[in-house]
């Protein structure tokens, strides 16, 4: 083949890979890039068609607009490398005009950056972008615009900070006294409940079994259980009477204790104080939940009324059930 002939064919090798180039059939436009340095190796179009196939660019002048650094690409070597010098002017442009856009692309993004900034954290980020083209291009007045920023968010973060912290203290401060309300109100309720209880236990008598062992339990436990002795289990009738004075009997098989009197009045005649009858009579209270309990002395003892507040069953009376 014949310089000329040569010459004609590449020629049109390189005119197709520029169609389908423009086509964006980059696979065609590599082979046919491949197909003109087959015939000229050191043909600097071809490798720029090799190089704007690995970027999918369709023409030259797109080189100028891509985000990416090419300048150390191996077809862009290669086509400084062969290119007569002034199609190497045009290459070097485009590398120079790319830097530049590459450039103004980082600051953009760092004013977006530092204009859409919520937080000291971000600004942190857009420094690091302004350190990284700080070399290239003027960078300072941006830097002086992140102080700026900063200090302002830390104000603000400070200032939130402190309206939170005082919406919670009014947060805490309403719930501590709608709390506070509640609790009174089912205190007073409470109170209110327990007067009547107390009241609606005057005059009551409950009633429960207690099983006897005529002293063997005593005896088993000092260890001096009688050989001679029979012992025996029966069950005995315990009464506990609320009577309307507020004296409170405890009645047994052989004896009667008088539990509680009113405070002031004469201790009750003929009748076995088990304790010092110092107590203010008995006591009925309520308690947050609404459980009832009734305080003879100091022992407390809990009570099952009913919905008219009236005792029907005390629990647990030294280990009897009373009805």
């Amino acid at each position: 083949m014949s310089t000329s002939e040569t010459q004609t064919t590449l020629s049109a090798l390189l005119r197709r890979a520029e169609l389908f180039l423009e086509d964006k059939e980059w696979r065609s436009a590599a082979d046919y890039c491949q197909k003109a340095l087959d015939l000229d190796p050191e043909n600097s179009k071809a490798y720029v068609g090799l190089l704007l196939v690995s970027l999918q660019l369709s023409r030259e002048e797109d080189l100028v607009r891509v985000p990416v650094p090419f300048h150390e690409n191996k077809y862009m070597l290669k086509a400084l490398r062969f290119a007569s010098p002034e199609y190497k002017e045009i290459l070097l442009s485009y590398l120079k005009e790319n830097r530049q856009f590459r450039l103004q692309q980082s600051v953009n993004q760092a004013q977006a950056m530092l204009t859409a900034a919520q937080k000291p954290a971000d600004i942190l980020k857009v420094r690091e972008l302004l350190q990284q083209i700080s070399s290239q291009t003027d960078v300072s007045g941006l830097l002086s615009q992140c102080d700026e920023k900063e200090t302002l968010l830390r104000q603000k973060a400070t200032e939130t900070a402190a309206g939170k912290k005082r919406k919670l203290w009014i947060i805490l401060g309403v719930t501590a006294a709608i709390i506070i309300l509640i609790l009174s109100v089912i205190t007073i309720q409470n109170q209110k409940r327990a007067a009547e209880i107390y009241q609606n236990f005057l005059g009551q008598t409950f009633s429960g079994d207690e099983e006897d062992d005529n002293g063997f339990y005593d005896d088993y436990r000092r260890g001096d259980l009688n050989p001679y002795m029979v012992y025996y289990l029966n069950t005995e009738e315990r009464t506990l009477t609320f009577n309307s004075d507020g004296t409170v009997y405890y009645t047994y098989s052989y004896d009667m204790d008088v539990l509680a009197y009113p405070k002031g009045s004469s201790k009750p005649k003929e009748m076995h104080n088990e304790y010092d009858g110092t107590y203010d009579s008995f006591k009925v209270s309520v308690s947050l939940n609404g459980t009832v309990y009734v305080k003879i002395g100091s022992n407390k003892y809990r009570v099952w009324v009913d919905s008219n507040n009236v005792p029907d069953t005390i629990y647990d009376y030294h280990g009897i059930r009373l009805d």
